[in-house]
């Protein structure tokens, strides 16, 4: 009995959830949209200053999430600097060639995309969250 009880004892397992690398790879897309959409709509309004808070929080929320790696803030605040720089100035190109040279009706189209990245981000983040692998 007692070498039946130890062996049920090592088959015991425990359950971790994935937390790898997702978030940030996630997130960039979220981030690069994001502040496209901005650089679109411009800085100095109040729907502006309250994405610029949003933008802000994409870009360095993601920094606290348990990722398994060994990461200095300041690099990961300039890698996504860098990734939000880009793409404000890619919303600002966007919307001086809105009517020119794309047609009117791909003046949303930023915002679509940041629409979709995040569906596709929150997704990724619960099925992490949920996929379960064993424990060592």
């Amino acid at each position: 009995m007692q070498s039946q009880e130890t062996v049920m004892e090592n088959i015991q397992t425990g359950a971790e959830a994935q937390t790898e690398n997702a978030f940030a790879f996630d997130t960039t897309f979220v981030l690069f949209f994001l502040s496209m959409d901005l650089g679109q709509r411009g800085f100095f309004s109040i729907d502006g200053m309250v994405m610029a808070v949003a933008l802000v929080a994409v870009m360095l929320m993601p920094f606290l999430l348990e990722t398994g790696e060994e990461v200095s803030f300041g690099r990961w605040a300039a890698e996504r600097g860098v990734i939000a720089g880009f793409g404000a100035f890619a919303g600002l190109a966007f919307s001086a060639s809105v009517g020119t040279l794309f047609p009117q009706a791909l003046e949303s189209l930023p915002f679509t995309l940041l629409i979709m990245a995040s569906m596709v981000s929150c997704f990724m983040t619960f099925a992490s969250f949920l996929g379960f692998r064993l424990a060592r």
